[in-house]
């Protein structure tokens, strides 16, 4: 399956937030147990998010910054399908989904006047959260056991909490790693993402 849904709010970025794409995509493989009316589905994916970009000062100097995000997430999703086709060739269907995602960034931050002029310090992070999603479906079959479905819906994924994996961080500060990533007010920095969203799934009946 292939998807396609909005980029996400991210406070790991300064001031106004730029991104080389307004769109992010996913790619999953969703082993499934199909009863017509009803399918069950174990879901692996791999969400790809556009780089964010922006710009702001510190008591370093003033600077540039990027986040590259990516996402990995485990779960399951079932479809109900109230509306069957007689010949059993096509059908309606609602989706409801649950995953487990795992998000890591990798942020850089160039400082473009001050006593960093010219540094760049990167610095990685990993946050995890629950994504949930719904939406609206529509399947048929193609020639043999292959058959594509049409959905679209709305999923939301909220990462309240990150956590170091390198000994600096975007300012060039010693932080801990493991430690949780805050901003200037000492509140934790987050990520979110509510979204629309529209993919096509190509499924091999067996």
């Amino acid at each position: 399956m292939a998807a396609i849904d909005n980029r996400p709010n991210t406070g790991f970025v300064a001031g106004n937030q730029t991104s080389t794409s307004n769109y992010s995509n996913s790619f999953a493989v969703e082993p499934f147990l199909d009863l017509v009316n009803v399918c069950f589905r174990l879901h692996a994916g791999w969400h790809f998010y556009p780089l964010a970009s922006g710009a702001g000062s510190d008591s370093h100097g003033t600077f540039t910054e990027s986040s590259d995000a990516g996402a990995l997430e485990y779960g399951a999703r079932i479809l109900l399908a109230p509306l069957v086709a007689e010949n059993m060739r096509s059908r309606f269907y609602f989706v409801l989904g649950v995953n487990d995602s795992t998000v890591k960034l990798k942020n850089s931050r160039k400082y473009t006047s001050g006593t960093m002029l010219n540094q760049v310090n990167v610095e990685q992070l990993s946050g995890s959260g629950t994504q949930l999603s719904g939406g609206l479906g529509f399947e048929f079959f193609l020639v043999q056991n292959y058959s594509l479905a049409l959905e679209a819906g709305y999923s939301n994924l909220e990462v309240s909490t990150f956590h170091y994996g390198t000994s600096t961080d975007s300012s060039g500060a010693t932080v801990s790693s493991g430690a949780t990533a805050t901003d200037g007010a000492g509140n934790n920095k987050g990520w979110h993402n509510y979204t629309p969203y529209g993919q096509i799934v190509l499924n091999l009946n067996l």
